[in-house]
């Protein structure tokens, strides 16, 4: 098993991530992000699939 950034590290706020895998191995994770917390009005829900291929070794990363 290896780990990996799921997003380039930035000077957002991003917190509490969640990942589940699927029932065709592909992982997906969600996170919040924003530039604060309780005051700021950008905060969004972000999320990223990693696909079973790109487990698997492919070219490509997730």
């Amino acid at each position: 098993m290896e780990s990996q950034l799921i997003f380039a590290l930035n000077g957002w706020h991003n917190h509490s991530p969640s990942i589940v895998e699927c029932p065709n191995g592909d992982l997906l994770a969600c996170w919040y992000s924003g530039s604060g917390e309780r005051e700021a009005d950008d905060v969004r829900i972000l999320g990223r699939a990693c696909l079973q291929a790109s487990l698997r070794g492919a070219t490509h990363s997730c």
